[in-house]
C-alpha cells in the first residue's frame, strides 16, 4: 500500500522544472480549444441543417406510408363488408 501511495505522489507532484506532466502547457490548451470551437462551428453550421433536413424527409415518408396503409386498410375493411353483405344476401336467395 505504501508503494502505491509513493507512486501516486511521484506522479502527482509536479517535476523539478515546476510543470506538472498530467496538465497540459498553455499553448496546447489554447490550440485544442480554439480546434475544438472550429469543428463545433463546422458542425453545426453543415452537418446540422443537412441532418434535420434528412429526419425531415424521413418524417414525410413515414407519416405518408402510415397514411397510405390506414387508407388500404379502410378499403379493404369496405371490400369486406361489401362481400359479406353479397354472401348473406346469396344466403337468403
Amino acid at each position: 500500500m505504501s508503494k502505491l501511495l509513493a507512486a501516486a505522489s511521484v506522479v502527482a507532484a509536479p517535476e523539478e522544472g515546476g510543470h506538472n506532466p498530467l496538465l497540459p502547457h498553455t499553448s496546447e490548451l489554447v490550440f485544442g480549444t480554439i480546434s475544438f470551437v472550429i469543428v463545433l462551428v463546422l458542425v453545426g453550421w453543415k452537418l446540422v441543417p443537412q441532418i434535420q433536413k434528412t429526419l425531415a424527409e424521413r418524417t414525410e415518408a413515414i407519416e405518408g406510408g402510415i397514411k397510405r396503409a390506414e387508407q388500404a386498410q379502410a378499403d379493404a375493411q369496405a371490400t369486406l363488408d361489401e362481400y359479406k353483405a353479397e354472401l348473406d344476401k346469396a344466403r337468403r336467395e
